[in-house]
């Protein structure tokens, strides 16, 4: 029943990619590719992706091959998947997608996503903490990681020095909000700790990706019942936010919004308790705050003491009866993450160009001072080295199920009544945890 309901809300309207078909091989592995389109669907900014693919083809000389990307975002995928298999059109789906873990859970239901576990899985010990568990439901691997980026603090360091703070008092969750306190005593209330999301953002980024992961909370048990209500970890999850709420520590300012630029560049937000991908959007909306920020690993609970889980995503193969690209990509994911001189380059161009990148999620790659230079949005400090760091002692992330989209639909309007102060935090986790339970056991 419960997929039965997903299938109901993607079916809409049908997307089509045209992919030709037509052999080309590398010396390196032996292997020859059919000629024709590769094509490739993420959602965001794929097209820098294509950068390094056509890198790939050039430096093994490769021809007769042509990578097209095509953005989509996860429900426009959703609806050209199932249309796809349904209908048996296979010609119009990707050969490869970039997906996340909800994603990977829906798909997989169907049998939609080729199995990479031989392949990916005796790797393990070679990439970094996390690398594989955004990518892995019911104990199969079914995505090439691609990108790992923890939760972290970032701070201002102009603030914490007016006020004569020590940023390592944030160390610990309860460090970090007497830290709070201290700063709208000394300010007269100018300065917030933080921000906050009065919509939906608010239950992704503090709670889904933050706190309860930190406090070991889950949503679903592991056979798939639901315990949002009874866990204490849960509990103990909603409850700080409640604490930073009702003291008033957290400005209304929706990341990724001009109203949390300008208090940035008003120096009314100390920090940002958030994942690593934030700093892109600092970076290209308040460049003039050069300097100004530092970076630490996402504060622990004292009793708990593990770090932001991490966040990941990953590129999947789609289940085509052909399976016409699998092996050049596996190739490409391999040159892409191995060969360490070639990815050095790429991420170069792309931070010479402005373009998007992410570290890679090879521990001995990571250990060369390249992925370790300083950047002067940080003072000097390397965010590389710091998203490395953050991955160190993490904690895991909620365990994926396939009711994780419809449970962020029941949870999300329950945290936004609370943050509007139309209900406590207690009522919040009652009315969400009944939702649950009605709509999904």
């Amino acid at each position: 029943m419960k997929i039965r309901k997903w299938m109901m809300m993607v079916l809409g309207s049908a997307l089509t990619i045209s992919v030709l078909a037509g052999c080309s091989s590398t010396e390196e592995t032996g292997r020859k590719y059919p000629e024709g389109t590769f094509m490739y669907c993420s959602a965001g900014l794929p097209q820098y992706k294509k950068v390094f693919f056509d890198s790939f083809l050039e430096r093994k000389e490769i021809e007769g091959i042509n990578v097209e990307y095509q953005a989509a975002d996860a429900s426009t995928l959703q609806q050209q998947m199932l249309l796809g298999f349904q209908s048996g059109t296979y010609e119009d789906l990707p050969d490869v997608i970039y997906i996340g873990p909800a994603e990977i859970a829906q798909f997989q239901e169907y049998d939609m996503l080729v199995d990479l576990t031989d392949i990916l899985e005796p790797l393990g010990d070679q990439l970094v903490d996390g690398a594989l568990d955004s990518v892995t439901y019911n104990g199969k691997i079914y995505a090439y990681p691609d990108e790992i980026r923890p939760q972290v603090l970032y701070y201002n360091r102009e603030i914490f020095e007016e006020y004569e703070i020590d940023p390592a008092r944030c160390e610990t969750i309860e460090g970090w909000i007497e830290v709070g306190r201290e700063l709208k005593e000394k300010s007269d209330g100018k300065v917030y700790l933080s921000n906050y999301d009065p919509g939906k953002n608010t239950w992704r980024y503090y709670l889904r990706r933050g706190f309860i992961p930190q406090a070991g909370g889950r949503i679903f048990d592991e056979e798939g019942n639901v315990v949002f209500g009874e866990d204490e970890g849960t509990k103990l999850a909603m409850n700080t936010l409640a604490t930073l709420m009702e003291e008033e520590l957290l400005i209304s300012a929706p990341w990724m919004q001009p109203a949390s630029f300008d208090a940035m560049r008003s120096n009314q937000i100390a920090t940002f308790y958030i994942g690593a991908f934030y700093d892109e959007h600092m970076q290209k909306n308040v460049p003039d705050d050069a300097g100004k920020w530092g970076i630490l690993p996402a504060p622990y609970f004292e009793k708990i003491g593990l770090k932001g889980a991490p966040v990941g995503g990953g590129a999947a193969i789609v289940k085509k009866p052909d399976l016409k690209y699998a092996e050049l990509f596996e190739d490409i994911w391999m040159d892409y993450n191995f060969n360490f001189e070639a990815r050095k380059e790429y991420v170069q161009q792309m931070m010479d160009e402005g373009g998007p990148y992410s570290n890679s999620v090879v521990k001995e790659a990571l250990e060369d001072s390249f992925w370790q230079q300083g950047d002067d949005y940080y003072g000097g400090q390397s965010l590389m080295k710091a998203e490395a760091d953050g991955l160190m002692g993490g904690a895991p992330p909620l365990k994926t199920d396939l009711n994780d989209n419809l449970a962020d639909g029941i949870i999300s309007p329950e945290i936004e009544k609370f943050l509007a102060g139309e209900q406590t935090i207690e009522e919040a986790l009652v009315n969400a945890d009944r939702q649950l339970k009605e709509k999904i056991e």
